[in-house]
Formats: C-alpha cells, structure tokens, sequence
C-alpha cells in the first residue's frame, strides 16, 4: 500500500470534506481517504493499481474543489488569490455599473426609441455581461460541478441563476435582433449583481484565510536554545543545548537553565519547577536526585548525568502528550451547505414545476423560460454567502487589531456557549513567583533590623526570599559578613560581630535554635494557607520568621468582576498543593479547585467535564497546562507562550478580560449573522412579493431586472451596514 497528499483549496466546512472524501473513495484501486480542513489537505492511501495523482486530481475538480499544485505554501497562494479576486471585484463593479447605466437608459427610453436602438443597447449589455462572466467564470465552474457531482451548495444554486439568466438573455438578444420579440426584458445586469455578491464571498473566504494563517505562525512558540557546558575528558566545553547527548556530564550553576533530563551526582541546589509541576517553591536537590529540562537553577552548582535529552526529555514528552490527545473538531454553526442539502432542491423544484405549470397553460415557451429565469434569481438569496462570511471576516479581523487570535471560525462562532472556564493558577490567577508577604514580629523597629540581616545573609542568593529582600531592605546600609555555612536552598550562616546569625527553612534553623511551641502553631496557619516559612536565629535564639507567598496578580479581582455578565462557573486546575490553591479560589471567590494534578491529570479532568456535557474553555499558564488545553473545547493561552501549540484562542496577554471580550465578540457576531440571513430572505421575499402584486412577472416589464439589481445591492448594503457594528465589540 501507498500513500501521498494533496493539497486542496476551497474547503470551508466538514461538508465539503465529506464531499471531497467521497469523490476520491470512489476512486478505483484507492483503500481509504483522510480529509484534514484544517490543513487543507487529504491523505489518500490506495493498493497497487491503475490509480495515479491525475486521476485523483480529477476527482477533486469533478466535485468543485480545487488542486494547489504550486510549489509556494497556503499563505503564498492565499495572497496571491486576495490580489486577484480583489482586480476581479474591481473589474465585475465596473461591468456592473455600465450595465445599470445601459438598463436604465433602456427603461427611460422604453416607447420612445425605435426597436433597432433597443437591440443595439442589449449588444452592448451582451459585451459587458460577456466580460464580468468571464471575470468569475470559475466560480461558476466550481459551484455547477458541485451541482453536478449531488453535492450543491448555495454557491450552487447562484451559479446556476447566473448561467440560466445569461444564456436566456443571450438567447433573448438574439430574438430581439432576428425581430422575433418586441419586448426587450434580460438579465445581464442582475446576474452580474449577483456574481459580484459570489465574487465579495470569495473574497471575504480567502482574507478569512489569511487570518488564520496569522493564527498558525502566532501560536508556533521558538524553542529557546541555551549554552550549557559539559565535561568532556576532565575539560569543560561551552556547547548548544541541541548538542547535549545522553551520558553527557552537564554543569549548571545560579540562573542557568537546564538542558536535559538527568540525575545529580554532585553539588546541590535550589530548583524552580514551576513551568514543569506548577509548584511555584523551589525545590532542594542534591546528590541522586533527578533534574528535568526546563527548570531554572536559582542558588547553588549541580553536574549531573544526562538520562534523556532532545525531544525525549519530559518537557517534551508534555508536548507530545498534547499533541497525541485527538482533537475533536468544533462544528460550525453557520455552515451554507447544510442549508442548500434542503433548500436548493426545493427552490429547484419549486421553480421548474411553475415555470412548466405556466407553459402548459399559456403555450409561450419564452415567457416560461422568463417565469423560470426570474423565479431562479428571485430565489436565489445572493448575500447569503456574504452575510455570514462578512461577519465572521470583520469578527476576527478586529480582534486581531487587539492581539486575540481564533484559530478558525468555528471557536468565534462557538465561544459564547462556554459553560465553564478552568483557570491555571501558576502564573495567571497569581504571579507565579514567591514573594515576602509578611515579617513577624512586625513591629517596625524590630523588623527593619531583622530585615538588614537577612538581607545580609541572601545578598548573593536568587533563592525568592533573597530577590524579595533585596527589593526591600537594600539601600538600608547593609554590612559586609563572614558566611560559614551554606546549603543552597535550605538555609545560610554567618559570624558578625561576634554574633552568629543564621536564616533557612525549619529543617536547617532547628539546628541552630529550639523553636516554641507558640510559634509552631502560627507558622502552620501560614503553612495552611499555602505560603513557605523561613526563620532568622541570633546567638541560637529564634528572631524573626520570614513569610513568602505566591500572592495573586493585583488585577485579578477585577478581570474576575468583569465576567460577571457572562454567566460562567469557574474551576482552578493545578499541579500545585491543595492549600495553596484553595487559598487563592477562597481570595478570587472560586470554590471549586482541582490540586495536585499531574499533566495527564488535568487533561483527563478535562476530558470528563466535556464528556459531562460542559462546554468548557481552559486557560493555561504554563507547558504543564499543555494537554489539558487539549483536551478541553477551546484551548486559550498567549500569544508565543510555550503552550500555544495546544491553544485555539490566543490573548495578547495574561490578563483575562481578554476573554470575555473575545466571548462577548462571539455573542455579538453570532446576533449579527443571523440578522444578516433575516436581511438576506427579507429582501428576497420582498422582492418576490412585489413581482407578484403588480403583476410584473406575467407582463414582462423592464422594471424586473431593475428591482432584481437594486434588491441585491440593497442587501449588499444593510449587511455591511450591520457588520460594521462588530468594530465597537471588542
């Protein structure tokens, strides 16, 4: 068996994939078909047997799609495409208008003007309907062999009015000319109305495109390559992280990165994790212990042993976990081919049984064909396409003016159905670092000395407490020490003035000092609330203790407050400890919190609350947050964030009001294309309704193609009118 790819353009929904799967399964010799919309392309896989790349090509033409064949990717062909429709556009207004003018002139002139001069103007619209047909020959091809192929589409039942329309009034002209007719009533200028509404949705399909290209290039994060050094024979070498192999002895030393997976043979060392486990403490290691790519040493010199570097250290691995996760697709709501399954064989239907019905009362074969002709532009809701497409097309354009990018269409449509939002708390409800919360005792005399020691003591850490306390007691006079005891992590030692001072965790100061019981007590109402402790001794004598606390962003409560109109539940997924997170969920108001959580945990938590029936949007953090934005209905981080990849909405930042703009953006478009249709049938309807009331229809009047021109042009106008509103929702 084989299997190659081809490249389609002109797929918008799951039924012009299913169109296109079908054609090419039908295929002789060909075992299975893959259609991926997203990428715009198909996997064929075939045996052995008469199948070749042109046969398959002609499969996809032969149901109104289109080959790329050209050796310049998507965007390269989309631009190239937005050029061209754009001149196209230009060239069939420009028909259009010298049309109106023609017919115009026709009506004023109607009883006036001899016959001769009436045949010699429909010539003229003969020549200008010639040039604006041939400027969108092939978006008539396209939408007629959908037709022929079982799988119409609206553009199909457009296509086939404008056809229809021209060649009777060709054929009309000719009659007017031979002086079979007397009455001159064509439809140059209304089916060039109309194939210029088909021309401005093809045009909108394609920019639509194009914004999501900008999607695609935002959400790929660059992977950071940093320098590290091995030993090599006893000798140190400064090479790339890329070039690190496993059995590798790797140095990493106060705030370097690290390159690979390993294990600790010598030194220790205070580790963040954070963008790994979402605990934002860092962890103590030494000798035995494991290291993972990605983590920042803050304070101390390890060397450990390479166990797995490249694409099979665990950061990595995270990646892929997301990417294996199947993605399901959102379906869009407003797809025109669902629609015309129903609706076009109707219409069709409808109008040849009237246009037969009126033959076979009347005998007039030429007024059955004009019955027909006029019922089949009547019919047809030119601005359907462009009511829709417009919208969507103005949406995305205009949050991506903000810096929030859609993936496709369908997150747009579908983002105002999120039911609940699952919240990171590691770098998006709080700030993602330690930071010194409070000092006890906090009488003010008491504490500026306890601090100018402490600062004393960290003056060269990048532990947290350290870079808090260098925020707030340098510029203090601090004073030179002696260190005499240092474990990165745990905790330092000093002699001063005969004093030995000391600072660290409990299990390093209850060496140096005995620890009341009182103070016991209010150290685990902090540790209750998430927060890490640290204590200064004096002469063996506890002094001080140090509180640190991941505190919440300042600005979340209000991003919080500001989605109080959109009705959502809320739920914070994390990987770190319980009471930390709850600690957060109880400060921003959440009750709901899901702690301690592995990767594959959150993606699993996600998956059950989609299969409960939510609709739930995730909001990730960091890389950790990566398979459950997978698995959840829309994915949303920021923009060049290492999770991307895994995303389908991205923020311009952190701060999640955001969010409910791109929801409350959602909401508006979703109102407004659907006052759009309404505005599509309204004119339609109307249109139809005043043939039939004053008889125009049946008296072939030359006020029928002028009332079919202006109704497509008037829709044209009320539905950019509308559209336009959408600059004022986000």
């Amino acid at each position: 068996m084989d299997t190659i790819k081809i490249k389609i353009a002109g797929m918008r929904s799951t039924v012009c994939a299913a169109t296109v799967e079908r054609a090419l399964s039908q295929v002789p010799g060909v075992d299975s078909v893959l259609v991926d919309i997203e990428k715009e392309e198909a996997r064929i896989r075939f045996t052995d047997g008469p199948v070749t790349q042109e046969i398959l090509y002609e499969a996809v033409a032969s149901c109104g799609f289109k080959v790329i064949l050209s050796d310049k990717n998507g965007q390269e062909i989309r631009n190239d495409a937005d050029v061209n429709i754009k001149k196209r556009i230009r060239h069939i207004g420009g028909c259009l208008a010298v049309l109106i003018v023609l017919e115009l002139a026709c009506f004023i002139g109607n009883g006036r003007v001899s016959i001769s001069f009436l045949g010699m103007m429909a010539v003229a619209e003969v020549l200008f309907g010639s040039l604006a047909l041939w400027q969108g020959y092939f978006l008539l091809r396209r939408g007629l062999s959908k037709l022929v192929a079982g799988v119409p589409s609206m553009d199909s039942l457009a296509s086939l009015a404008c056809s229809v329309a021209f060649f009777f009034s060709v054929w009309r002209t000719v009659r007017i000319i031979q002086g079979f007719d007397s009455v001159r009533t064509i439809y140059f200028a209304p089916a060039t109305a109309l194939l210029l509404l088909l021309m401005v949705d093809e045009y909108y399909a394609v920019r639509i495109s194009m914004l999501e290209d900008d999607y695609a290039s935002n959400k790929n994060h660059t992977r950071d390559t940093f320098v590290c050094r091995i030993l090599l024979r006893n000798q140190e070498y400064k090479v790339s992280g890329e070039d690190v192999f496993p059995k590798d002895l790797v140095i990493a030393e106060s705030g370097e990165t690290i390159v690979a997976d390993g294990t600790i043979i010598q030194g220790r060392a205070a580790i963040d994790e954070s963008a790994l486990t979402d605990v934002t403490m860092p962890v103590n290691k030494g000798k035995g212990d494991k290291v993972f790519a990605g983590s920042i040493i803050l304070s101390g010199k390890i060397i450990f042993r390479v166990s797995h570097a490249g694409d099979k250290t665990y950061i990595r691995q995270l990646e892929n976990l997301a990417e294996d996760i199947p993605e399901e697709p959102l379906e869009t709501i407003f797809a025109t081919e669902n629609l015309a399954i129903i609706f076009l064989p109707a219409v069709l239907s409808l109008c040849v049984i009237v246009a037969l019905s009126w033959y076979f009362y009347s005998g007039d074969s030429v007024i059955s064909w004009n019955v027909l002709t006029v019922l089949l532009l009547a019919a047809c809701p030119g601005a359907l396409g462009m009511s829709i497409l417009s919208a969507l097309y103005k949406a995305i354009s205009e949050a991506e003016k903000k810096g929030v990018l859609f993936k496709n269409t369908a997150v747009l449509e579908q983002l105002h159905k999120v039911s609940m939002v699952a919240l990171a708390k590691t770098g998006l409800l709080t700030e993602g670092k330690m930071r010194l919360e409070c000092v006890v005792p906090r009488e003010e005399d008491i504490k500026n000395t306890v601090m100018k020691l402490a600062a004393v003591l960290t003056k060269e850490s990048k532990h947290p407490l350290g870079e808090s306390l260098k925020k707030t007691a340098y510029g203090k006079d601090i004073f030179e020490c002696e260190i005499s005891d240092y474990v990165p992590g745990s905790g330092v030692s000093a002699w001063y003035r005969g004093s030995k001072i000391a600072i660290g965790d409990y299990n390093y100061i209850k060496k140096m000092c005995a620890i009341p019981e009182e103070l016991k007590k209010q150290v685990k109402e902090f540790e209750n609330k998430g927060s890490a402790v640290f204590y200064l001794s004096v002469d063996g004598k506890w002094c001080s203790i140090f509180v640190l606390s991941d505190v919440v962003r300042p600005r979340v409560l209000d991003e919080m407050g500001n989605s109080v109109g959109n009705a959502l539940r809320f739920i914070i997924i994390t990987g770190d400890g319980k009471n930390a997170s709850v600690n957060v969920g109880n400060i921003i108001g959440i009750s709901q919190v899901a702690a301690e959580l592995a990767p594959k945990d959150k993606a699993e938590l996600l998956g059950y609350l989609r299969r409960s029936g939510e609709f739930t949007a995730m909001v990730g953090g960091g890389i950790s947050d990566a398979p459950a934005l997978a698995a959840s209905c829309i994915g949303v981080t920021t923009l060049k964030s290492a999770e991307a990849a895994s995303a389908r909405l991205l923020l311009p930042n952190k701060d999640l009001k955001w969010l409910w703009k791109a929801m409350n953006l959602s909401r508006q478009t979703v109102l407004i294309i659907k006052q759009n249709l309404f505005l599509a049938f309204f004119f339609n309807i109307l249109y139809i309704a005043v043939i039939i009331t004053t008889g125009v229809l049946w008296n072939e009047s030359l006020v029928v193609p002028l009332i079919l021109t202006t109704v497509f042009l008037l829709s044209w106008v009320g539905i950019f009118l509308n559209v336009s509103r959408l600059r004022y929702s986000i």
